[in-house]
């Protein structure tokens, strides 16, 4: 698998960038938050795939490391930072939103509570927010991004990409976590490809 840099994360920040203030622009007026949840819906596989680049990829290069890990320190901050669209939620109001007696039901809401004192049940349920809580703020940020964005026809620098592309082994045999990583990787250049051309 080739190296991946930084600024193949950013290019694939920018891309998501991009796309959304086109799907903005031909959007229908509506309330503000329905807006950025379609869009986020259409987006979703570049965004998921983004998500895995800047959470879950250890792998991230440059020829200057240190400088590498510390602008991705601030991406990271900044999407901690920017303006809150989607709101923030504590982990008892996630669970509250999401199990209550009148979405569950009696019999599934007292399994959940005998199941949260299983601690690998507990974990995986705190594990599902801890995703969910990034995911918003990585939406927040593109969000941003987007409101900041001067000219949404702004040049999109392809050079990361297509070296990314360039260096690409496929001759590894990937583990099942990274077979997820490359399938989203697949799908997002699919996207790219067809917006690019």
């Amino acid at each position: 698998m080739a190296s991946i840099t930084l600024d193949y994360v950013l290019f694939i920040k920018q891309f998501i960038v991009a796309q959304a203030i086109r799907i903005w622009n031909q959007q229908d007026v509506k309330p503000q938050l329905q807006a950025w949840n379609e869009i986020f819906n259409e987006l979703h596989i570049p965004l998921q795939y983004l998500y895995q680049l800047i959470y879950h990829s250890h792998t991230i290069s440059s020829t200057q490391s240190t400088y590498s890990l510390e602008n991705m320190h601030d991406l990271v901050t900044k999407m901690y930072n920017a303006p809150r669209t989607y709101v923030e939620q504590s982990f008892q109001e996630y669970i509250d939103e999401r199990v209550n007696l009148q979405k569950v039901g009696p019999y599934d809401y007292q399994a959940f509570i005998k199941n949260m004192t299983d601690p690998t049940f507990k974990q995986n349920i705190y594990a599902k927010y801890q995703k969910d809580f990034e995911l918003m703020a990585l939406k927040n940020l593109i969000i941003q991004e987007c409101e900041a964005q001067e000219n949404p026809d702004n040049y999109l620098n392809t050079i990361p990409y297509l070296e990314y592309v360039s260096m690409k082994n496929h001759s590894n045999q990937p583990n099942i976590k990274q077979t997820y990583i490359l399938e989203l990787e697949k799908q997002t250049h699919e996207i790219i490809n067809q917006q690019i051309r």
